[in-house]
């Protein structure tokens, strides 16, 4: 679907192989769970559910009506990773999730603006698309 209506990526325009696309994910994937895993198995645990859903979202939620829910889920997994990775996180920072659900989901909409024409013309049941 990119393919039509966001030439300017780098995968979509040909400038870079679907072969040379999986390399870089595999890499990237590899390097971020190893470093992540130097700060210990919840660190870890973290890091990989926020690439599982970022996943998700890429490759099976983003056209559809759920694909606001990797972004509900993900985005508060940054800055507790972060506080547990550091030693800091206390269960009150769990907060991060009522409190910014809303903020997340204006979010989700607002970035999903710029592909509202391709997803529309190409019949994506997006968020953005459903609600017009």
């Amino acid at each position: 679907m990119d393919q039509a209506a966001i030439r300017w990526k780098p995968l979509a325009a040909g400038l870079v192989t679907p072969r040379a696309a999986r390399l870089i994910l595999a890499t990237a994937l590899g390097l971020s769970l190893a470093c992540a895993s130097r700060f210990g198995a919840v660190s870890l645990a973290l890091v990989a559910l926020g690439i599982g859903l970022g996943l998700a979202y890429d490759f099976w939620l983003k056209r559809t009506a759920l694909s606001w829910l990797p972004y509900l889920l993900a985005i508060p997994l940054e800055p507790i990773w972060v506080w547990t990775a550091l030693g800091r996180f206390t269960p009150r920072l769990l907060w991060l999730y009522p409190l910014g659900a809303a903020l997340l989901l204006a979010l989700h909409i607002a970035n999903a603006l710029a592909d509202f024409s391709g997803d529309t013309a190409a019949g994506a049941g997006g968020i953005a698309a459903r609600l017009g």
